[in-house]
């Protein structure tokens, strides 16, 4: 385990490291403040609502942007080569890859934690909603650097990896509307993959396990997707 470590290590130092991270957070500091502003007359949990809501869309771009060039920076540097005939599982670099994302995604999501301490100088706030909304989106952010990593893995283009992802985390967002199209049994069916439809309860303040295990279990299969696909990578190359 201590190569998996140390390459988890790495990630997270490359990520840490990054001017391209800094301005991601910078970013959304800069979105999420002015949003709070925005809404901040209508204090109390509507508040966390909608900016918890917010977060979720913000990490919509976020993911994919820092997931891009996980994969393909290795593939450009030519270091992708030294992984692949290591003595790592493919699983365990995905791992790495999807670490140093999520690292990004998180330390994002808690720094939202200064919004709801602003909004009870202005009104009450349940601290038990507030707590739900930010497991929601550490539940999100990981799907959506699941996902990432997953179309990273796909391709050796960041551009490529970055529209797939981009366009792979809108389509689940979005399922529900393809499920209001189809209706009957396969409507349903789309609803319970909805992004969307199972981010919403945690904005209000409304911790489902329900929801939660289909965000860990969606991580895992993504990851397990990636994983598969280097590893057909590395039998090729073999």
């Amino acid at each position: 385990m201590q190569p998996v470590t140390a390459l988890c290590a790495r990630e997270l130092k490359a990520a840490a490291r990054s001017p391209g991270t800094w301005l991601v957070l910078a970013g959304f500091q800069a979105l999420t403040g002015l949003l709070f502003l925005l809404i901040l007359s209508n204090t109390g949990s509507t508040v966390l609502a909608a900016l918890y809501y917010d977060v979720g869309v913000l990490f919509l771009f976020m993911a994919p942007m820092l997931t891009a060039s996980s994969f393909g920076a290795e593939w450009r540097d030519g270091t992708m080569e030294l992984l692949l005939t290591s003595s790592l599982a493919p699983r365990h670099i995905v791992a790495a890859k999807f670490a140093g994302a999520l690292g990004v995604l998180w330390a994002a999501a808690l720094s939202a934690l200064q919004y709801p301490f602003w909004a009870s100088l202005f009104g009450r706030i349940d601290s038990g909603a507030s707590a739900a909304g930010l497991a929601g989106c550490l539940l999100l952010a990981s799907t959506l650097a699941a996902i990432g990593t997953f179309a990273a893995a796909a391709t050796r283009s960041t551009a490529a990896a970055a529209v797939l992802g981009f366009a792979a985390s809108m389509f689940f967002w979005f399922l529900h509307s393809l499920g209001l199209l189809l209706g009957g049994a396969a409507g349903g069916a789309a609803d319970r993959f909805s992004l969307y439809l199972r981010f919403s309860p945690f904005t209000r303040g409304m911790f489902d396990t329900a929801d939660a295990a289909f965000f860990v279990l969606m991580t895992a299969a993504f990851l397990a997707l990636a994983a598969t696909g280097l590893e057909a990578v590395r039998s090729a190359r073999s």
